[in-house]
């Protein structure tokens, strides 16, 4: 005689929540998902293997399980894209803002100076943080040059 417990009778409720947890697995409270095998399922229910295996051949659990897997890394690489534009307007947001600082100071220095000095690295940080929004700074830099000539005119 065998020790083998007697299985559960597989109901529409426990088929549900064993196709449920093989196909989309079970999100934990850390946000991560973890993905259940047929076999570890039919041990946690307790049901026999050839149904299951049945039933998720028939249903076409596999083929679901490739679907959802591919949702979510489609959903997951949309959120990601998402959080990179936010922080590259961040980013260019403040490269803008320190750019637009250095512009000041210069125009202050050559105000105030006829020979100003420190201006080459001033210059140099400035392009350096132009990057990304290089034509909004040519523009502000041509606004900047403009209103000097304007200024040194007689």
């Amino acid at each position: 005689m065998t020790d083998k417990k007697a299985k559960v009778k597989i109901t529409d409720q426990i088929k549900d929540a064993i196709r449920n947890e093989y196909v989309q697995g079970v999100e934990l409270d850390t946000g991560e998902r973890t993905m259940f095998t047929l076999d570890e399922l039919i041990a946690k229910y307790n049901v026999s293997s050839t149904t299951i295996y049945r039933l998720s051949a028939k249903d076409g659990w596999k083929m679901q399980r490739e679907e959802f897997r591919h949702k979510l890394i489609a959903e997951f690489d949309e959120k990601r894209r998402e959080q990179l534009a936010e922080e590259s307007i961040k980013i260019d947001e403040l490269a803008l803002k320190i750019s637009y600082e250095i512009f000041t100071h210069v125009q202050g220095l050559i105000k105030s100076n006829d020979k100003p000095s420190g201006i080459a690295p001033l210059s140099q940080a400035a392009t350096n943080a132009q990057n990304k929004p290089i034509v909004t700074l040519h523009t502000t830099m041509g606004d900047i040059v403009l209103e000097l000539e304007a200024e040194r005119a007689p």
